[in-house]
């Protein structure tokens, strides 16, 4: 498959960063950009009964009846576990995660 060409990757950087201005301006994500959640600090939050997402408002982590903590879409019934095997490896950035 061919890279794309650099005005693609411009603009969907461009799309990319106004998505997370529009979520900073609609308050759903308003620590996005500077914001860095731990994966402690991302257990403590879904502990409470916070709301914690990832990228957007379609992944949501969630604490499973097992004590498990797993991503989740919201779309449809896929599930990936919020961190790998080894219990601090994060499916994702610590950048990505925020309370919604």
């Amino acid at each position: 498959m061919a890279k794309p060409c650099i005005e693609q990757r411009t603009k969907r950087g461009a799309k990319r960063a106004g998505e997370a201005s529009n979520r900073k301006a609609a308050g759903t994500n308003q620590n996005f950009e500077s914001k860095k959640m731990t994966l402690d600090e991302i257990k403590t939050a879904v502990d409470q009964g916070l709301k914690v997402n990832q990228h957007h408002a379609g992944y949501e982590v969630i604490r499973s009846k097992f004590g498990e903590y797993l991503i989740h879409w919201v779309g449809s019934e896929w599930y990936i576990g919020l961190t790998w095997q080894d219990g601090q490896t994060m499916n994702g950035k610590e950048e990505e995660f925020f309370i919604g």
